[in-house]
């Protein structure tokens, strides 16, 4: 399924080194989880999101994790 998919990416871009591929998997799999599993099961997955995001200065990055925030609490 989509989030194990999803979750499989994001643990081999931690593996190898890849920050923004697995920042990128981890809002994927929050917008996953809110729209087809468990809303707020995303938060935690976007929150990580936005450290990592933080941790390379990507601000594109850290404003789409936020949205993403947004739209669940919404």
């Amino acid at each position: 399924d989509s989030a194990a998919k999803l979750e499989s990416a994001a643990q081999v871009a931690e593996e190898v080194g890849y920050h923004e591929g697995r920042a990128r998997a981890l809002v994927e799999l929050g917008k996953v989880y809110r729209d087809l599993t468990d809303p707020m099961r995303s938060i935690p997955v976007l929150k990580q999101a936005l450290a990592i995001y933080s941790s390379i200065n990507d601000s594109l990055g850290r404003a789409e994790a936020l949205v993403e925030m947004g739209r669940t609490y919404n």
